[in-house]
């Protein structure tokens, strides 16, 4: 919970120094209510920080752990070493098994305006339907079946960010996931 948290400082094997926010706790060491529950995993961070590094060779510029439909997932951001294409690898947590790849694309561009049935302010309105708060981070990505998403991070009213993907093609919802902690870089 974004609200109730403190920050550090920490260094990743890729040498990039991040920010990272952690869930306040109180007295003794016990959280404070309210804040979700959080899925643990099975996989170490460090061996899926490889996994998604061996997947997209690169920078890794951020990482979220967040759960999709109950399973616990990292997901990196990684500009790609060979020709700087940004991209979500998604490393299942308990398996240690990627399970989506998606690359981020220009909105403006062919690729997703020849697709997109919806416009921005569509997604947004449709997302903040969902999780009704403000929209802290966008992106606009392609993913593995060869659809273009709109990606649309929201801080709650209830203090929880939610990642909900929106269908540029059909205005559907492509995911809606609560996201546990965020560490890097993020830009819009």
């Amino acid at each position: 919970m974004k609200s109730k948290s403190f920050a550090c400082t920490l260094a990743m094997g890729t040498g990039l120094a991040v920010l990272a926010t952690a869930p306040a706790l109180g007295q003794q060491g016990q959280e404070i209510t309210g804040v979700p529950h959080i899925p643990r995993g099975h996989i170490a961070f460090e061996d899926c920080l490889g996994i998604a590094i061996a997947t997209v060779a690169g920078d890794v510029r951020s990482v979220e752990f967040k759960s999709e439909e109950g399973v616990p997932r990292y997901e990196f951001h990684i500009v790609s070493s060979a020709d700087g294409t940004e991209w979500n690898v998604d490393c299942n947590a308990s398996t240690g098994f990627v399970e989506h790849i998606e690359r981020h694309i220009d909105p403006s561009g062919d690729e997703f305006t020849s697709q997109a049935t919806i416009d921005q302010s569509q997604a947004d309105a449709t997302a903040l339907a969902l999780a009704p708060g403000q929209i802290v981070h966008r992106e606009w990505i392609m993913n593995q079946e060869g659809h273009a998403i709109y990606v649309l991070d929201v801080q709650t009213d209830t203090g929880i960010e939610i990642k909900v993907e929106v269908r540029a093609d059909t205005g559907d919802i492509h995911g809606f996931n609560p996201e546990y902690w965020e560490i890097g870089e993020i830009g819009d």
